[in-house]
């Protein structure tokens, strides 16, 4: 009687633990789509501000602007192909390919001056109201 009571008690901790370690797979495996996502948030608001000041008449602020803009280009090109390979989900993996095109029309569109410094502000506003909901 003593060795079933202790047989059912390790299957209870056994199953626990496996429960455990789906879950600890789970959360880890959201990390890299999340953490493409922050540096691409947080390279593109760098961006914004050199942005702003570029396309508000001081030129000698191009080469820093560039440069931010070719770091956000590589943490996009990052979110890719995190985006294509880890998220099964297509109404995010959708949300996600708008979000990368919407940053490379709008970083093409700062780099040639096509736009003032207010439309540049508007068009990151609608992208990032618009950003890929992970739920």
């Amino acid at each position: 009687m003593t060795a079933v009571l202790c047989g059912m008690l390790v299957v209870i901790q056994v199953r626990d633990a496996l429960v455990q370690m789906r879950t600890t797979d789970n959360e880890l495996a959201g990390l890299e789509p999340t953490g493409a996502l922050s540096d691409v948030v947080c390279l593109s608001q760098q961006h914004r501000g050199l942005s702003a000041t570029f396309l508000g008449g001081k030129p000698e602020s191009e080469t820093e602007r560039a440069s931010r803009q070719a770091d956000t280009d590589k943490a996009v090109q990052r979110f890719d192909v995190v985006e294509q390979s880890d998220i099964d989900n297509e109404r995010i993996r959708d949300d996600c390919q708008r979000l990368s095109g919407d940053w490379r029309a709008l970083a093409s569109a700062v780099s040639a001056r096509q736009i003032p410094g207010a439309e540049s502000l508007a068009r990151r506003r609608r992208c990032w109201r618009s950003r890929p909901e992970f739920a």
